[in-house]
């Protein structure tokens, strides 16, 4: 399936609407989950921009939102706006890389197949200066970063990751384990054992290639049989 991915690198950077916005959101479309809302900014439900943040690395469409120190800063802006007015440097953008990619690792972990240790020793690493501080409102409670933290951002992603592990739904966010897909969804199984993001398509896809590698594991052992010699 071929797809033309949004002009997300350019400065003529592609937008949606709201409607598409929320489509995005409800869907986990790979075109949308990269780019912005067109208009005033909304608020974007805190797991969910979670997820778009481990989604900025695409390799179906061959991208990588945080490519580029405009990038991510487009992205943020986009998702995360109460860190939006931050100067991001291009040591801002390695560490959100190296910080989506350990997120990643561990997202990856929830699958029942994966041992995370490894995983988790990782992104303590990267949470190590990344302080946070407790915020009540009246809409609730959140964590967000400390004041004076030099990467906001980071730590931002890591009290929504927090909070999502405290309430149950980060153990749902996984990583398809399709090698040329790694996309990473919400598991909405009742059993918590899901394991492609798309069954119809990644899924579908391992399911042939088991079957050719088994008919083909069939066909050597037969040729090597002492009967057909």
């Amino acid at each position: 399936m071929t797809r033309t991915p949004p002009h997300i690198w350019s400065g003529e950077r592609a937008c949606l609407s709201h409607s598409q916005a929320s489509t995005a959101l409800k869907t986990g479309s790979r075109e949308m989950l990269t780019a912005p809302a067109c208009g005033p900014t909304r608020a974007v439900p805190q797991e969910k921009s979670a997820r778009a943040f481990l989604n900025t690395l695409d390799l179906e469409l061959r991208s990588d939102a945080l490519q580029t120190t405009e990038g991510l800063r487009a992205w943020v802006a986009a998702w995360l706006p109460n860190v939006a007015g931050a100067a991001f440097t291009d040591d801002d953008r390695r560490r959100a890389v190296s910080l989506r990619e350990a997120l990643r690792s561990v997202a990856a972990a929830n699958s029942p197949s994966t041992a995370g240790a490894a995983a988790v020793v990782r992104l303590n690493d990267e949470a190590e200066n990344l302080p946070l501080i407790l915020r009540f409102s009246t809409s609730g409670v959140r964590l967000g970063a400390a004041p004076g933290t030099r990467h906001p951002l980071g730590a931002a992603i890591l009290g929504i990751v927090a909070v999502a592990t405290i309430n149950g739904s980060w153990e749902r966010l996984k990583i398809c384990p399709a090698p040329d897909c790694l996309w990473a969804f919400y598991d909405h199984s009742k059993n918590r054992m899901g394991v492609w993001c798309q069954m119809g398509e990644c899924g579908n896809r391992h399911k042939v290639r088991r079957h050719r590698e088994r008919r083909r594991s069939q066909a050597t052992v037969k040729a090597s049989s002492p009967l057909r010699q």
